[in-house]
């Protein structure tokens, strides 16, 4: 698949390589030069804001073709290629004939096949190769190439909380008082899970000192209870920008404020919670200790009470979801996320990527098939 259909695609698509000669040079399935240039730049650009743990850096497919390799093509097909590929075309069908390759491909290498599943993908694939000799007039065998095996558990070691057993969190650790407009949201969020008021809670809040994490491993299991992945999610306010490792930065959360709109204007809050993307700056630990002496003060009895985990993340103000090929588009507010939000550290769902495009475009990059579970740097937590 990723050394032969791939490469054959991008060959046809550019009339390079050994497709140099193949039919004439005026193919409404071939990308224009410029178009493609932009494409190998945008991809070597993608190393700076794509998590090393997603895998390797993809090379600049332009200029530099040998340097690929089959795990590259695989990250370019599904993870940044959609996104680059998207309205480049002269007609949209070979765009779309390429996603549907794609969810072909996810649902090879995805974690659960079902049955379902099995049926989409022979036919899918039958289906796609009749339309693709259909288009372009030429045929060649599918190959069964693609062997990811499952890798080791990650097993994470550092400082665990008893409400949050699949998260684990290490240095860089900071133990200080909580400044600026940030401890009245933290009030806020407090006041949701004790019965008391946030004006009473920050008053309490200033001065005290509280444990702030840089990093957090989000361990992820499968039904049989097996470790699957472990996201290793760094925060900007803590982490040195010389300690990242590329971009391990940005998360998709859950949270009742919606930021999915194109028109400039505020949060949306719903009823239920959505997804959203958002910048992590830092992992804050409200005690116990502290939560009973804050319903002691108030009078209030609250028969249990544990530590407290607190994402603070910065979202992306703007979403949209481009349907027809299943990727996320993004725009910041003058160069800037919003201001930050409080979120329960569990509501961090995984790490994300992103890609821009030379003309300024810009996309959000997110794992969700098998290599989404794959850590390419086999990554474990060190406590020190």
């Amino acid at each position: 698949m990723f050394e032969n259909i791939l490469p054959t695609l991008i060959g046809l698509w550019t009339r390079r390589g050994q497709w140099s000669t193949f039919g004439s040079n005026n193919k409404d399935y071939q990308l224009l030069d410029e178009v493609w240039t932009a494409v190998g730049v945008a991809c070597a650009d993608s190393g700076d804001t794509i998590p090393a743990a997603f895998g390797c850096c993809i090379p600049n497919l332009d200029t530099k073709p040998q340097e690929t390799t089959l795990e590259s093509m695989l990250l370019f097909a599904t993870l940044i290629g959609p996104a680059l590929l998207h309205c480049r075309f002269v007609r949209p069908r070979y765009y779309h004939h390429f996603v549907w390759l794609v969810k072909l491909i996810k649902l090879c290498i995805g974690l659960d096949v079902r049955r379902v599943d099995v049926d989409e993908i022979r036919q899918g694939f039958a289906q796609w190769v009749q339309d693709y000799k259909s288009q372009i007039k030429h045929l060649y065998g599918l190959a069964e190439e693609l062997d990811l095996k499952m890798r080791q558990e990650n097993i994470a070691t550092g400082t665990r909380y008893n409400a949050y057993k699949d998260l684990v969190f290490v240095k860089p650790r900071r133990e200080r008082p909580i400044q600026g407009p940030l401890i009245r949201k933290v009030a806020e969020f407090i006041s949701t899970q004790i019965p008391v008021s946030a004006a009473f809670i920050q008053n309490k809040l200033f001065n005290c000192p509280f444990v702030a994490w840089g990093k957090m491993q989000r361990i992820t299991r499968n039904e049989a209870g097996n470790v699957t992945g472990g996201d290793l999610i760094q925060g900007d306010h803590i982490v040195a920008n010389n300690c990242k490792l590329r971009d391990a930065l940005h998360v998709m959360y859950w949270s009742v404020n919606s930021h999915w709109q194109w028109v400039r204007g505020p949060a949306v809050v719903l009823d239920e919670e959505t997804f959203g993307y958002s910048c992590a700056e830092q992992f804050l630990v409200i005690d116990a200790a502290f939560l009973r002496h804050v319903t002691k003060c108030a009078g209030v009895f609250y028969p249990h009470l544990d530590d407290l985990v607190l994402a603070v993340v910065s979202p992306i103000p703007y979403l949209c979801h481009i349907a027809s090929s299943g990727i996320t588009q993004y725009s910041l507010r003058g160069g800037r996320y919003v201001s930050p939000e409080i979120l329960d550290a569990s509501k961090i769902d995984c790490l994300v990527g992103r890609v821009q495009l030379p003309l300024g475009a810009l996309y959000i990059v997110q794992r969700d098939t098998a290599v989404g579970q794959l850590d390419m740097l086999d990554e474990v937590v060190n406590p020190n």
